[in-house]
């Protein structure tokens, strides 16, 4: 399914492909785990692939000097971004920070719900 979609797609955009180059390319992503895949992929009919899930933490540190907490979302790959940065003084600060890092961490709010 996902080879003959993207068949399509490409032949819509005018991108001359095959479909074994696709398989070949969809393959080498699972290899290099960009994409996660079940069953085996020579029995297309019989397998899946999917975007692997990104798997990410948070780390809160203080900036003494502007007075405020920046939390920054780590990911597994290595990559990170700020996710969010709250002056100390913020009336919402501490109702928003535990509500955030309980709500938008994998696995953390189903671990506490239970």
């Amino acid at each position: 399914m996902v080879i003959a979609l993207t068949h399509e797609r490409c032949e819509e955009k005018g991108i001359a492909v095959e479909m074994g180059e696709i398989a070949l390319v969809i393959e080498a992503l699972c290899e290099s785990g960009q994409l996660e895949s079940q069953g085996d992929l020579a029995k297309w009919r019989h397998s899946e692939v999917r975007l692997p899930k990104l798997r990410y933490w948070h780390v809160i540190d203080y900036d003494e000097h502007a007075k405020k907490f920046i939390i920054t979302r780590m990911f597994e790959s290595g990559q990170s971004r700020v996710y969010m940065e709250y002056r100390v003084g913020d009336a919402e600060l501490g109702c928003w920070l535990g509500a955030a890092l309980i709500n938008d961490t994998p696995g953390l709010r189903d671990a506490l719900s239970e």
